[in-house]
């Protein structure tokens, strides 16, 4: 009778056993899996007077059978701005770039138990998973001189919320923007301002007031790429605010504003142009191949209708007004042009001497990226004020643009009259660059001048120019004795002697050699394998695993599953603590019943 009583009194603890621990196991699979997808957001604080780019990385991580498919990023900055990263584009904000994605592991592995393994199947299996895990990482670029103004001296809230398969996983950083340097950012914003001249944005036009084709309107300018320049235009359709122009059929004036800032460093600069209506590509003398231009107010259009039998085009006039030679619509994407047809001369007859530009028959005419199609014809310039040294300058022929890099892989030949004698320069971005006189072999085959080169000799009273480039050419009178002609004079009046000047855009600068120690080569050491191990666990315990595993991915949400197994593993230990008393009874009782027999 007592065995008996025993009996069902274990009964119902073992069944209430059973009752808490199904309890426990199901509160477990409701709060899983935890933390499947994590996101990391690694970022420092910026200082704008220091940093003109800050990388920033977010990093994606996979675990067991998560699949990476990230539909949308959305950066959150103080919730007043956000930028948005669909397929690797950034769009909603201007100071955030993509730099590359990294995708690494998503190889097979072993008891993660993440999802499905919680505690189905209780009692049979090995609680083993084959799955797959990994990361994919993103690298970002702050440009930070176009940060807003109202981030900067305060703390920043970053919040970066991914769409992966309609799911939001969500991470957050905060960093502090300074500028340290308040006072130099703010002599930096007035060189830019003074740097962004009329004749930058002009980009090869005659005048603000004579508008035919592409400004140029930059975000920053060079040596000064730290300081930002942004723009708006009153009349987009006319000019847009990347500098393109579309003509209309009447003129239309634009107003484009510039801010020019660096922090809390601003100045704004205007500029008022006057987009000149559209005109017919010019009449070609389908005999000589000429174009008279009547009218040099307007812009000669050359294209498709007129390119094949165009061999000359020559204005009547004092030379001094700009004349400019639209090709716009004949530039390829990567700013070249073929004059395949036939050779080109361009003269400037001002009544008593004739200036002309010959570009031979294939020469390729390659621009820079800005470059809009146009092309100066011989244009007189003031010679007072320009920088020559150790000379005076005589004469200023404009050819090109000044500001405008235009190359040829043939030599043209430019004529500049009565100016045999002289020295020969050139002059781009307000910097000179002396010409030196051409030697035998040059003279004799010009196309053998060095890519982006020149040199210059006599004929007779006029100094002749070849060049590779065009630019704005001098004649001067040297002031003193220079290191520069190379070469002389021989009596026909043909120099021979020297070497080719290089066209260089910016004036060449003294590099420091730096002494670099060599450093000996450490063999890197070859990495561990990493072999899964499979280990049999089997019965309840195994259906734990998931669980356990799922709630390690974070420490706030693995403190509920930790309480849990904790308070499991004191209920297992107190049953079968108990259990075994029970058993000892049983066993005791059976003793005595033996002996009363």
């Amino acid at each position: 009778m007592v065995l008996k009583r025993s009996r069902k009194k274990n009964i119902i603890k073992n069944l209430l056993s059973i009752l808490f621990t199904a309890v426990i196991i199901s509160l477990l699979i409701l709060a899983g899996p935890v933390r499947a997808i994590s996101v990391n957001l690694d970022i420092e604080d910026i200082d704008i007077s220091t940093e003109t780019e800050k990388e920033f990385t977010l990093k994606v991580n996979y675990n067991d059978g998560e699949t990476p498919h990230i539909s949308q990023i959305d950066l959150k900055f103080n919730n007043e701005v956000t930028c948005q990263v669909n397929n690797d584009i950034v769009s909603g904000c201007n100071f955030l770039e993509f730099k590359n994605k990294e995708v690494s592991g998503f190889s097979p592995g072993f008891g993660y138990g993440y999802g499905y393994g919680y505690g189905y199947g209780y009692g049979y299996g090995y609680g083993s998973t084959f799955t797959t895990s990994g990361s994919v990482t993103y690298t970002f670029l702050i440009k930070t001189p176009l940060l807003p103004s109202s981030f900067i001296g305060n703390e920043i809230d970053i919040e970066a919320v991914i769409t992966n398969n309609n799911q939001l996983i969500t991470e957050s950083e905060s960093i502090t923007i300074t500028q340290s340097q308040a006072n130099i950012d703010e002599i930096l914003v007035d060189e830019a301002y003074n740097a962004l001249t009329t004749k930058r944005v002009l980009n090869g036009n005659p005048s603000l007031d004579k508008i035919v084709s592409n400004v140029y309107l930059p975000e920053n300018l060079k040596s000064l790429e730290s300081v930002s320049i942004s723009w708006e235009s009153n009349n987009t359709n006319v000019v847009s605010l990347n500098g393109s122009v579309t003509r209309n059929s009447v003129d239309k004036d634009v107003k484009l504003t510039s801010t020019i800032k660096k922090g809390l460093s601003e100045k704004t600069k205007v500029f008022e142009v006057t987009v000149k209506k559209t005109i017919p590509p010019a009449v070609v003398d389908n005999t000589t191949g000429k174009i008279d231009v009547t009218n040099p107010d307007e812009d000669i259009v050359i294209d498709q209708s007129n390119v094949n039998n165009l061999k000359e085009i020559e204005i009547n006039d004092d030379g001094e007004k700009p004349v400019v030679l639209n090709l716009m619509s004949l530039v390829t994407v990567n700013k070249t042009l073929n004059l395949s047809t036939n050779k080109l001369t361009l003269t400037r007859n001002t009544g008593s001497v004739t200036y002309s530009v010959e570009i031979p028959l294939g020469t390729i005419i390659q621009g820079n990226d800005d470059w809009n199609g146009l092309i100066t014809l011989p244009t007189v310039k003031e010679n007072s004020g320009k920088n020559v040294t150790n000379g005076n300058a005589e004469l200023v022929i404009e050819v090109g643009s000044e500001n405008v890099m235009l190359t040829f892989d043939k030599s043209v030949k430019i004529t500049l009259p009565n100016q045999a004698g002289k020295n020969a320069g050139y002059i781009f971005n307000e910097a000179f660059n002396e010409i030196t006189a051409c030697s035998a072999s040059e003279l004799a085959d010009p196309n053998s001048i060095v890519s982006e080169g020149d040199c210059y000799t006599t004929s007779g009273a006029d100094m002749i120019v070849w060049t590779k480039h065009f630019t704005e050419f001098v004649s001067y009178t040297p002031t003193s004795s220079s290191p520069s002609s190379g070469g002389s004079t021989s009596s026909a009046g043909i120099s021979s002697g020297g070497s080719s000047n290089i066209y260089s855009p910016n004036p060449p600068q003294e590099i420091e050699e730096e002494i670099i120690e060599e450093q000996p080569v450490i063999p890197e050491e070859a990495p561990i394998a990493e072999t899964p191990q499979q280990e049999e666990q089997k019965g309840f315990f195994n259906a734990l695993t998931g669980a356990v595993i799922g709630g390690i991915g974070s420490v706030k949400e693995f403190l509920p599953v930790a309480a849990g197994i904790l308070i499991i593993g004191g209920f297992l230990g107190l049953y079968y603590r108990n259990k075994k008393i029970e058993e000892q009874k049983r066993k005791e009782e059976i003793e005595k019943m033996m002996k009363k027999e």
